[in-house]
Formats: C-alpha cells, structure tokens, sequence
C-alpha cells in the first residue's frame, strides 16, 4: 500500500498512473479474431481526486440492458482499435475529441470461444469537459473515486465451461476420443459493490486488469 503514497500525502498522481501504461508491447496477432471490440476505461480528476467513470447502459438496448460498463463497441472497418475506443466514448459520453487527453494502450481481453478480442484503453477526460451521455446508450454515468479500490474486495464466484460437440463430432478419429471434452474449465467472475451500482463481467475484469496495471494491489485476487 505504502508504494502508493506520494509525498505529500496525495494517493496517486495523473501523471504516475499514466506512466504505468506508456510504451507497452506492440499489439499481439489477432487475425485470427473476425470480430474486434476496443473498450476505453476514462480517469476524469474531480475535486482534487482521481475517479473512474462508469456507464450504466440503456434500458432501451437489446444487448445487455441496465449493465455497467466502460465505453466501447465494435471496430469499424479502417480504423484503429484507438481510433474506435475515441469515437465510442465520444458518442456515448457527448464529448469532442479534444476533451480526451494521453490515450494509451492497456492490453487485450481474448475471448478464443466467441472468436473476438476487446482492445483496452486508459485515458483522461478533461476536468472542463462537459459529459452529456446520449441517451439512447447510456441511461446514467457514475464516477468511484480511485482511492476507493484500495480497501474495496470483490466478491468472486466459480463459473464451469464445458465445450459440448455435435452428436456427429467424429470423437473416433481423434486421441481420447470423447473423453477429450469432459473435463470442465472454470473462470472466475468478480463482483464489486458500490452503492446500489453492481460492477461484473467483463467490466470487472477490465478493472481488473487497470488495477493490477496501476499497482493498486492488495484487495484482487487472481
């Protein structure tokens, strides 16, 4: 914990936290993915302290109704997975793009079993910047201080997954034949609480990954 004390007694800094994220390795080989998403995980500072800003989606949506997530969604044909992650934000948070600032890659989410990969960002909304979340997205915004992860442990649940071939599968052509699929794998799904807010999914474990990347250690447990 101590490792994060600045002098002064401020928690974290803007610029130490970006650093954390600067000059990160090239993006690994996705062609293999056919369906690519880029999620951008905002830092707005407010009244002298750092917060998350999160989404609560529309209830109006087909997908995922009333969730909390970060901004993001699909890559569009001839950009970037950064170029994507802006506009989204952009769009779904009612900003221009000079009112976001040092945008920097934080990695990738692959999900081999539906055949996509979730690029993921951190970047900077300016304090001045005024977030009119469009509505037909977003139903409300929510920002966590920070500093409030640092005592905050989510709750962790086991989720089994068990691949289940076609009755034609040809199990006999292959070693071990049927037996090779009945072994079960499991994830975990982490729950955090704040307020009346419920932060899971792939949320989560996007926080996840910027908490353990920021060095906000000591409440995750991998």
């Amino acid at each position: 914990m101590e490792g994060n004390q600045k002098k002064g007694g401020a928690f974290l800094d803007l610029e130490t936290l970006l650093e954390k994220f600067r000059d990160r390795d090239r993006f690994p080989d996705s062609r293999m993915f056919n369906i690519h998403y880029s999620v951008l995980v905002p830092i707005m500072e407010k009244e002298g302290k750092l917060h998350l800003i999160f989404e609560v989606r529309s209830k109006n949506l087909k997908n995922q109704p009333g969730e909390i997530c970060f901004p993001g969604g699909k890559v569009e044909w001839g950009e970037t997975p950064k170029e994507a992650a802006l506009r989204e934000t952009c769009e779904e948070l009612g900003l221009q793009r000079e009112d976001l600032l040092d945008i920097e890659r934080m990695g990738e989410d692959v999900q081999p079993f539906a055949f996509r990969i979730i690029h993921t960002f951190v970047g900077v909304i300016q304090p001045r910047a005024e977030i009119r979340p469009n509505p037909d997205e977003v139903e409300e915004i929510f920002a966590v201080p920070l500093e409030w992860f640092r005592s905050a442990r989510p709750e962790i649940y086991q989720v089994k997954i068990q691949l289940l071939p076609e009755q034609v599968f040809p199990f006999h052509k292959i070693p071990g034949g049927e037996n090779r699929f009945l072994s079960e794998r499991k994830i975990k799904e982490y729950f955090y609480y704040y307020g009346d807010y419920t932060i899971w999914g792939l949320t989560a474990r996007i926080l996840q990954d910027f908490l353990a990347r920021a060095g906000i250690s000591g409440m995750i447990e991998m």
